[in-house]
């Protein structure tokens, strides 16, 4: 193992690449450190746009685990088309019994909150 070891060392530095070579005995725990690439490809409409470097690039983020593998950015307008969800709108409304008349609650609003522009 020594000699493998030895000969990677000199492999790589005739290559000039820094390499790490560890030789542990049998049995021996070893912690190795690891930086993931972070990779999406771009696909749908906002693939057909030319980019630059250090644009910015607005779309949704698709990935199938929290690994980030096979992740895509997309526009939302494309979700249908690459994956199997479907884009939809949410819409809330609340209604609220008021014993005044609503000119009256907007005056009190901007007043006391300093809301302004009230429907």
């Amino acid at each position: 193992m020594a000699r493998l070891a030895k000969a990677l060392k000199q492999q790589a530095d005739v290559l000039k690449h820094q390499r790490d070579i560890y030789t542990p005995a049998i049995g021996q725990s070893v912690l190795l450190r690891h930086t993931p690439r972070r990779v999406a490809t771009v696909v749908g409409g906002l693939a057909t746009k030319p980019l630059t470097a250090g644009q910015a690039l607005q779309g949704l983020l698709v990935a199938r685990d929290l690994a980030g593998s096979d992740a895509r950015i997309m526009q939302p307008e494309d979700l249908g088309v690459y994956t199997m969800m479907k884009m939809c709108r949410i819409r809330q409304r609340q209604a609220v019994p008021l014993r005044r008349p609503f000119g009256e609650v907007c005056v009190f609003l901007e007043e006391r909150v300093f809301l302004r522009g009230c429907f």
